[in-house]
This record gives C-alpha cells, sequence and structure tokens, in this order.
C-alpha cells in the first residue's frame, strides 16, 4: 500500500545541521512525482528555515508545527488544504479554515 501523504519536518539549531538542497527537495521532487501529497513543516525555533524552500518546490507549509496551532494547522494540511500557515514572514495566514467549522 502507497502513502497518501508524506510529512517532511525540516529547520535547524544551525546551518550545519541542515542539507535540504540534497535531501529534502529530492525527496519532494520523487514523492510529487508518484501523485502523493507532501507537506513540509518545522518548528516555530527553527533558527535556520527551510518553508522558503519547501514553498519554492510547491507545497503546503506550516511554520510552527510545535506548537498547539501549529499542529492543528498540519493536521488540517495534512487533510488536504493547501497554503501556507504559522507565524513568521513566510506564512500567508495563522490557521487554515477549519472544515465544517461556523465561517461566519
Amino acid at each position: 500500500m502507497r502513502p497518501d501523504v508524506v510529512l517532511v519536518v525540516g529547520g535547524a539549531a544551525s546551518q550545519d545541521q541542515v542539507a535540504p538542497e540534497r535531501i529534502d527537495l529530492p525527496m519532494i521532487k520523487k514523492f510529487t512525482g508518484f501523485g502523493i501529497r507532501v507537506v513540509g513543516v518545522e518548528a516555530k525555533s527553527a533558527a535556520v528555515s527551510v518553508i522558503p524552500l519547501y514553498r519554492a518546490a510547491d507545497i503546503p507549509t506550516v511554520d510552527n508545527a510545535d506548537t498547539a496551532a501549529g499542529r492543528l494547522s498540519t493536521v488540517i494540511v495534512l487533510a488536504g488544504a493547501d497554503g501556507h500557515y504559522g507565524v513568521k514572514e513566510t506564512a500567508d495566514s495563522f490557521l487554515p479554515n477549519i472544515p465544517g467549522a461556523d465561517q461566519r
């Protein structure tokens, strides 16, 4: 059975701890090439952000996945919401629309 969605967790405390061009981006390209949804996330506290690279790879992102709001956003995005969520400059919105929630 093949996966429906893949969660890629990035970000790091220092530049020498990340290699998104070597690891993350080829993996994202391979999965999306198979038609598998890919979601990219990182912790709010990540000193080195990979979200701009994930955005450029045209996958939905959450930049505060280690917070309560970020965990909620991650679940909603894994379920199919598109966009870029969180608290950093790369986010378009704090939270995605919650399916079934009253949108008044």
